[in-house]
């Protein structure tokens, strides 16, 4: 896409989400270019400065590089995107997505170019809860407040665009995750505390899975099983915002065919992230531990305790990654010493991994570095 129809899709998106462009009135993370009058359009992270601010300066790398030739993203760490407030996030080979508060669907080249808007917008009134997932040419994604699971093509006529086509279909209660096989889409539902599939060609009824949950979310796969997490309830009025959780989170599992729901981990406080990976589940609690379990129950381990805050978590062949307050952080799958990787400034929003590294979002920009 050349950069004249970058700035007309840019334009339509603004319109979409009725607010002007870069008006002073509107936060940073809604202030993509182009630029109202007076305003100066930072090319490079795709924001919108007022008059007599100089552009924000590029991550400042270091000595690593990503060894690619080619490869657009040679600092390490760098930013992506800039001026996004990223919810949930998920890859293909050449491309990492992600969905902003307001609703949009965005997705960036890993090696670098400028970044694709989806022309349809989907509010989630600002809830972190949501869900997205690539299948092939396809990416599929949730709109929390109107309880829809969304479906965008991700090319037309040979060239990579974002939502050339989209629908949205289902009938939902606060769909905050979604994961995909061959032929079903995953999701649950925060609050309508149920586990449900759906057909992934948005024709059909869901079929529930699980029912009676504590505001599930962060669903996860295996070849045979559904895995999700309660989130729990909370000790201060029954309300699940306050900061005092009841133990009343847990790990659970589903048959993909549905029938006997087994919970493996109970007794958790506001468990979030789930993440799997050769036969072990791996998640993050309020409390601060990153914890893991065999997909029978069997060996829970706690593999780092004191976390400061509570963000994203994703897994790979070698390492477990999170992002807590203040640090992208590892750890083998074994456990040992936790490894800081990255300083970032308050707490991963949302964090996935490809086989070379590690991509996450906070505040209002999007990162990548090398695992």
């Amino acid at each position: 896409m050349n950069r004249t129809s970058f700035r007309i899709l840019a334009l339509i998106v603004a319109a979409l989400a009725c607010v002007p462009a870069c008006g002073a009135s509107v936060a940073l993370e809604n202030r993509p270019c182009p630029c109202a009058a007076g305003w100066t359009c930072c090319d490079q992270k795709n924001i919108c400065v007022a008059p007599g601010t100089v552009c924000p300066a590029s991550a400042t790398p270091d000595s690593s590089t990503s060894g690619d030739p080619g490869d657009a993203a040679t600092t390490n760490p760098t930013t992506l995107a800039n001026a996004q407030s990223a919810r949930c996030m998920t890859t293909d080979r050449d491309h990492v997505y992600w969905q902003n508060s307001n609703g949009l669907i965005v997705g960036a080249p890993k090696a670098g170019g400028e970044l694709q808007i989806s022309r349809f917008q989907t509010p989630i009134a600002n809830d972190a809860r949501c869900g997205l997932a690539v299948d092939g040419s396809t990416i599929f994604g949730t709109s929390y407040e109107y309880g829809k699971l969304v479906k965008l093509t991700l090319e037309s006529n040979g060239e990579w665009v974002l939502g050339a086509s989209a629908s949205m279909f289902g009938t939902l209660s606060g769909p905050s995750s979604i994961a995909l096989d061959e032929t079903w889409i995953y999701v649950t539902e925060y609050d309508g505390g149920t586990v449900k599939k759906q057909p992934k060609s948005g024709s059909g009824d869901a079929i529930v899975l699980a029912s009676g949950l504590a505001h599930p979310l962060s669903i996860v796969l295996d070849d045979t099983n559904v895995y999700w997490l309660n989130h729990g309830t909370s000790s201060v009025d029954g309300g699940i915002d306050a900061s005092a959780p009841n133990k009343d989170g847990a790990v659970m599992r589903v048959s993909k065919n549905g029938g006997v729901v087994t919970t493996l981990v109970t007794g958790l406080p506001y468990p979030d992230g789930l993440a799997i990976h050769g036969g072990r589940l791996y998640w993050m609690e309020f409390a601060g531990n990153v914890s893991a379990i065999d997909i029978d129950g069997q060996n829970r381990t706690v593999l780092s305790s004191l976390e400061s805050g509570i963000g994203a978590i994703a897994a790979d062949g070698e390492s477990v990654f999170w992002g807590g307050s203040f640090n992208i952080r590892k750890v083998a799958h074994e456990g040992g010493k936790p490894v800081s990787m990255y300083p970032i400034s308050g707490i991963a929003n949302t964090l996935v991994v490809d086989d070379k590294r590690v991509y996450w979002a906070n505040g209002d920009e999007v990162w990548t570095g090398l695992k």
